[in-house]
């Protein structure tokens, strides 16, 4: 009983030396680059309960703790009621005019959605609609590398009004294609998957920005309600997002192995 005591104490002591010889380890938090998240979301259809909200502050939730081992991170959000038109463009303004040149801005909309050839995309806002004109001519002043996640229907009406942007600093994910729906949860929930570590495509422990895309699009397809998701064809920016937490299994997973030899167990 003692010899396995003590083994358990050496196997754990193993495990933690081999994580964190192998884990990005983080900076100082004062040399951290920042990641500014701005979030709207709002059913304003909802009589009682807006699931729109309880989506997107859980993927708020998340992505600050899966991406605080490597930015510093500052947000803000507008949600329900209070995300007024006004008040929305007045965030997003926020989000052009506070950011410094080498932080990543992520903008996250989650709402309802049209598009048509006269107007082109627009969202819900409690209290009216915002165009994606109105977002493009803001968010374009940022100084900074920006991502933008459209969770609408007609979603990807929002990257015709982006087709001038700097490919370097500008990347663009939508729930839907232009003439399609989305669903409520669709998108969230494989983005919840995605900061668990199932979007780790080369297992390093990061998730990048292009993985995270490439893991919806591929995701959604195979829904039950299948979503097209759409991300910005030509843009060249990548980003580390956030840690996998699933890199912690895998390194306990090869520390397990290391204790076999001829099928056994030591």
């Amino acid at each position: 009983m003692q010899g396995r005591i003590i083994f358990g104490m050496l196997l754990v002591g193993f495990t933690t030396f081999v994580f964190n010889f192998f884990s990005i380890k983080p900076e100082k938090e004062n040399h951290k680059p920042v990641m500014r998240i701005y979030s709207i979301s709002v059913d304003n259809h909802a009589e009682d309960h807006d699931f729109f909200v309880d989506e997107t502050i859980d993927i708020e939730n998340a992505l600050c703790k899966r991406a605080g081992r490597l930015y510093q991170i500052k947000k803000q959000n507008l949600h329900g009621k209070k995300a007024t038109r006004e008040k929305s463009l007045e965030l997003l303004r926020k989000a052009a005019d506070e950011s410094a040149s080498d932080d990543l801005v992520v903008v996250y909309i989650g709402t309802h959605g049209n598009y048509t050839s006269q107007w082109g995309f627009f969202w819900s806002a409690a209290n009216n609609a915002v165009s994606g004109k109105e977002v493009k001519e803001i968010l374009s002043r940022c100084s900074c590398r920006l991502i933008l996640i459209v969770d609408t229907c007609h979603a990807a009406g929002m990257i015709e009004d982006w087709k001038d942007a700097d490919p370097e600093k500008v990347f663009i994910i939508t729930s839907s294609g232009k003439d399609d729906s989305a669903y409520c949860w669709g998108m969230s929930l494989p983005f919840l998957d995605a900061m668990d570590g199932d979007a780790d495509a080369n297992h390093d422990g990061v998730v990048t920005l292009k993985e995270l895309a490439e893991f919806l699009r591929v995701g959604m397809e195979s829904h039950p309600c299948p979503q097209t998701v759409v991300y910005s064809p030509n843009s060249k920016l990548d980003a580390p997002l956030f840690h996998s937490k699933k890199h912690l299994t895998h390194l306990l997973d090869f520390a397990a192995r290391g204790f076999q030899l001829n099928g056994k167990n030591y």
